[in-house]
């Protein structure tokens, strides 16, 4: 009897060490610093934030970046358009494509811009979108692409998180990527390509079993001139118009130069600041000023210019 009320107890006593040593735990892992979010802008599938990083392990954690960050408005898309990759996957073979597609700098270009004048310096600019990859002209899949952007020591950082990586929902991909990228050489299929004016971050641990540079983690200088992006601009048949026999369709292919503004041809100087753009309102000035940048930059047309501004003056 004594033995079987000795058994009983001694087993009591172990189940409550178990039910406290797991309530120590959870209590300990609700107390463990989380990363801080500043929300800049977000779509259905895409989003722009600041970050602060909560652990200190990390090169993106430690702080110490040299933020605000001034850049122009077309200076960071042609930045942001010469970033490429190299995936090597069974279907597309190995092929060099760019991080930020035309259709994608469109949406988050202005945020990321608005992020970086406005990140203090131990914060960085967290980004992410999704976008629609066809797959031999028949089946389409979502893919991921996340990472953060920050300067320091006089260069501008870009570490990748994922890249085009295949996942079903963008909510889920944040939080499942949302760590310090440059902690480690993280990538599967792919690796960012430096290209004129970037460099590979280098390895400080390199050794004959660890490669030499983190793959997804570009220095950029901010000094270096990057080109405008060219568009393939393809030239319409007639309708009814036939090609001769083995004769093939010729394709226009030109640099993307404005319609109207500096070397365009037209001669027409920049467009300046004139006294009516002069509004007490500083949200429309700055819109203001990023229509005038866009026109002198040759993005837009000046029939464009003319009637966005329009609209800004008349609201």
């Amino acid at each position: 009897m004594n033995c079987f009320f000795r058994r009983d107890w001694n087993g009591l006593i172990q189940a409550r060490t178990i039910t406290l040593f797991i309530m120590i735990l959870v209590l300990s892992s609700c107390a463990l610093p989380r990363n801080q979010y500043t929300e800049i802008a977000k779509g259905r599938d895409w989003q722009v934030r600041l970050i602060k990083f909560a652990s200190k392990s990390g090169v993106a954690g430690q702080g110490g970046f040299e933020h605000p960050v001034d850049i122009s408005l077309a200076k960071l898309g042609n930045m942001l358009a010469a970033v490429r990759y190299e995936s090597d996957t069974f279907f597309s073979g190995q092929e060099t494509k760019k991080v930020f597609p035309r259709r994608i700098r469109n949406v988050i270009l202005k945020p990321i811009h608005d992020a970086l004048s406005k990140a203090g310096p131990d914060q960085v600019v967290d980004f992410s979108f999704t976008s629609r990859e066809d797959l031999l002209g028949i089946f389409s899949t979502e893919k991921f692409t996340s990472g953060i952007l920050f300067k320091k020591d006089g260069k501008i950082h870009l570490a990748m998180r994922a890249v085009n990586y295949k996942i079903d929902n963008h909510s889920e991909a944040i939080g499942q990527f949302s760590g310090d990228p440059t902690k480690a050489c993280i990538y599967r299929d792919w690796k960012l390509v430096p290209g004129p004016g970037m460099t590979l971050m280098e390895n400080p641990k390199k050794s004959r079993f660890a490669a030499e540079y983190f793959y997804n983690w570009l220095i950029i200088d901010p000094d270096y001139d990057f080109p405008r992006p060219y568009v393939k601009r393809y030239r319409r048949a007639k309708p009814g118009a036939m090609l001769p026999e083995g004769a093939k369709p010729v394709y226009q292919t030109t640099p993307s130069m404005p319609a109207h503004g500096p070397g365009s041809g037209f001669g027409l100087p920049d467009i300046g600041v004139t006294p009516a753009d002069t509004v007490d309102d500083p949200a429309v000035r700055e819109q203001l000023d990023i229509l005038r940048e866009l026109y002198n930059e040759g993005a837009i047309s000046r029939s464009t210019y003319e009637r966005r501004r329009n609209e800004l003056l008349n609201r």
